[in-house]
């Protein structure tokens, strides 16, 4: 969950200080050692997938990325 948390903080444009702060660590050396990968990577559709989990959908098939 909490890499899900700091996933969603990245993803919104939080600056690394407030990630540090809103986990609680000490440094945003903390931060960055643990989730520096989440910053070089750009998780917009993956981010986009999880925001359509709660969405109505008109059957119960998800398509999977790079099918149909």
């Amino acid at each position: 969950m909490r890499h899900t948390y700091a996933s969603f903080c990245v993803s919104a444009g939080l600056h690394p200080k407030q990630i540090a702060d809103y986990m609680g660590h000490a440094s945003v050396n903390t931060t960055m050692g643990i989730y520096a990968h989440l910053f070089e990577d750009d998780h917009t559709e993956a981010m986009a997938a999880l925001g359509n989990v709660g969405a109505a959908r008109r059957d119960n098939v998800t398509p999977l990325r790079g099918w149909g």
